[in-house]
C-alpha cells in the first residue's frame, strides 16, 4: 500500500514538473523566441538576475549599487554598465560643450529592466531633446532601490556630477504608503537562490505567469484590486509618509545647490478604490510645486490608457514594461517638458 502510494505520488509530481517545464517553454518560445532555450540564462525571472547586476556595498545607507565596468544579460537584453556603475555610455565628469546635463534618479523601471539601454525612456527623451538643444541625460536609475538609498546615492555619485536638472520618476502610491525601516540586504544570489524551492521555481518565467493566472482568477470572483498593481498600497497601509519625507530632504538639497528639479510621475495601473487618492495625492504634489521655485511636475500616468493589459509588460506575471511603453512614457514627457 505504501510503495502504491509512494509511486502514484512521484508520478503526480512528475506530471506537474513535466507541466511546468512544457509551459516554461511555450512563454518562451512566445515572448522571446528559440533563443530563449539556446541561450536560457539570458533570459531570467528579474528577482534572479538582479544578482548579477548588483554588489554589496560598504555604506549602510547605499547596502548595494550596480557592478561598474558589468556587461550582462536581463531578460534577454544586454545590459551594462559604465565605470560609475550607470546604465549609461562613458560620459565626462565635467560638463562640456555648454550641454545641459540632466540626471534620471530612479528605479527599476527607468533602468530599463527588459528593454535595451537604447529602447529605455531616458534614452529616448535624451535622442529627442538632442534634436531641440544640446544635452545629455545620464540614467543612474537602480533597481530595488528604495527612498533612502536613491537620495544617498545622489551624494555618493552624482553630486560631483554637478546636473543642471535632476528627474526624480515617482509613483503616487510611494506618498501615501510608509516606507518603515531601510532594506537591509542585496537581493538574492544565484547560490542562495538554490536553497530553496521557491528560489528555484522563482527563476522561472512559468511561475510569474502562474502568479498572473491566480490573481486574474481572482478578480474574477470578486476582488477588483487584483487586476492592478495595488499590492503596495494595501500591504504598507496609511501610517507616515517616509518615503515623501525623505525625497522632501533631497529636493531641498538640489534646491540649495541651484538644481532644478522635475517631479515625474511615472504611469501606474491602479484599482478605482485607490485612484480618488492618487488624485488627491496628485493635487497635493502639484500645489508643491507651484509654490516652489524650480521645482516641476511632469505626469505620464495615463500613458498606459493607450495599451492594452497585455501590451504592456515584457511577459505575463511582470510589472516591467516593453520598448513601445518606454517610448510613449519619453514622448509625454518631451511634450509635458516642452510646456514648462
Amino acid at each position: 500500500m505504501k510503495k502504491v502510494f509512494t509511486t502514484s505520488s512521484f508520478k503526480a509530481w512528475m506530471g506537474i514538473f513535466i507541466l511546468f517545464i512544457i509551459l516554461e517553454v511555450v512563454l518562451r518560445l512566445n515572448y522571446f523566441g528559440v533563443d530563449s532555450l539556446l541561450r536560457f540564462w539570458h533570459f531570467s525571472d528579474r528577482d534572479f538576475t538582479y544578482s548579477s547586476i548588483l554588489k554589496e556595498h560598504p555604506n549602510p545607507r547605499l547596502l548595494w549599487v550596480m557592478r561598474e565596468n558589468e556587461t550582462t544579460y536581463l531578460k534577454g537584453k544586454l545590459f551594462k554598465t559604465n565605470i560609475l556603475g550607470a546604465r549609461d555610455s562613458t560620459f565626462s565628469l565635467d560638463r562640456w560643450n555648454s550641454s545641459l546635463r540632466y540626471v534620471v534618479l530612479g528605479r527599476s523601471i527607468s533602468a530599463g529592466v527588459g528593454v535595451s539601454e537604447e529602447e529605455t525612456w531616458p534614452k529616448v527623451f535624451e535622442r529627442n531633446l538632442k534634436k531641440l538643444k544640446k544635452a545629455e541625460v545620464l540614467n543612474f536609475s537602480v533597481p530595488a532601490y528604495s527612498y533612502w538609498q536613491l537620495a544617498e546615492l545622489y551624494a555618493e555619485k552624482i553630486e560631483k556630477l554637478q546636473p543642471q536638472v535632476v528627474i526624480l520618476p515617482i509613483y503616487l502610491g510611494d506618498f501615501y504608503s510608509p516606507v518603515l525601516e531601510y532594506p537591509t540586504r542585496i537581493p538574492l544570489t544565484f547560490i542562495e537562490r538554490l536553497q530553496t524551492l521557491e528560489g528555484i521555481v522563482g527563476m522561472f518565467f512559468a511561475s510569474s505567469f502562474l502568479r498572473d493566472a491566480v490573481r486574474k482568477i481572482y478578480s474574477l470572483i470578486g476582488n477588483e484590486d487584483w487586476k492592478y498593481h495595488s499590492y503596495p498600497i494595501k500591504i504598507r497601509g496609511k501610517k507616515l509618509e517616509k518615503g515623501a519625507m525623505i525625497y522632501l530632504e533631497l529636493i531641498k538639497k538640489l534646491r540649495a545647490q541651484g538644481v532644478r528639479v522635475i517631479l515625474m510621475e511615472m504611469p501606474l495601473k491602479l484599482s478605482p478604490t485607490f485612484l480618488e487618492i492618487a488624485n488627491n495625492t496628485r493635487k497635493k504634489i502639484v500645489n508643491f510645486s507651484n509654490e516652489n521655485d524650480g521645482i516641476d511636475f511632469i505626469s505620464a500616468f495615463s500613458v498606459y490608457d493607450n495599451f492594452k493589459l497585455s501590451e504592456l509588460y515584457v511577459y505575463p506575471g511582470e510589472n516591467h514594461p516593453r520598448a513601445a511603453v518606454h517610448q510613449a512614457i519619453a514622448d509625454k514627457f518631451l511634450e509635458e517638458y516642452l510646456k514648462l
